[in-house]
């Protein structure tokens, strides 16, 4: 694992943690200084991560669970996935939105082999690879295929 995976998984724990705000700020704090330091990066970075990750806005996206209105919606849906997302576990939130719009004849879940978070083709996970910052031709492909073969219904798209 390269140092910016590391930093990403070590981030994504540190958001978990202030999710379920299992410590005080000032340990939220200290934790962010401390991850700082594993990976190679200063006070600035850790007083950025505390503010952004600390905020109470943030926090309450974060633990926003998009389940029971995925289930209500009763019109096309297509839910891509990168297998190599370091931000997003593809496995366990494709499996979730599987679950989720299990009734819904016009749902489609995919996990793309190779592909991080913003459906580039990579090894690694980081967004930035070398094959540029646009979605891969596969995702493309994927989504045409996906727009083409979805039939429009004459009651339109809803959310009960």
């Amino acid at each position: 694992m390269d140092n910016r995976q590391n930093e990403f998984r070590k981030t994504n724990a540190l958001v978990d943690r202030f999710i379920t705000a299992t410590l005080l700020d000032e340990e939220l704090r200290a934790e962010t200084e401390k991850i700082a330091t594993q990976i190679g990066a200063g006070k600035p970075w850790s007083d950025a991560q505390f503010r952004f990750f600390g905020s109470p806005w943030l926090r309450q996206w974060l633990m926003l669970d998009p389940a029971p209105n995925m289930a209500k919606m009763r019109g096309p849906v297509l839910a891509i996935f990168g297998a190599e997302d370091i931000q997003v576990d593809a496995e366990s939130n494709a499996a979730a939105a599987r679950t989720a719009l299990s009734s819904n004849a016009d749902a489609k879940v995919e996990i793309l082999p190779k592909h991080n978070h913003l459906f580039q083709e990579t090894l690694t996970g980081n967004v930035g690879s070398p094959t540029g910052t646009a979605p891969s031709q596969k995702t493309l492909d994927l989504m045409a295929a996906w727009i083409t073969a979805t039939k429009p219904r004459a009651d339109g798209c809803t959310v009960d």
